[in-house]
């Protein structure tokens, strides 16, 4: 079963910002 794209849209926006900063 696919994790839902809810919980994986916050996590990869946090995760680009990370990378960003």
């Amino acid at each position: 079963q696919h994790f839902p794209l809810l919980l994986s849209l916050p996590v990869l926006a946090g995760a680009i910002t990370m990378l960003l900063t």
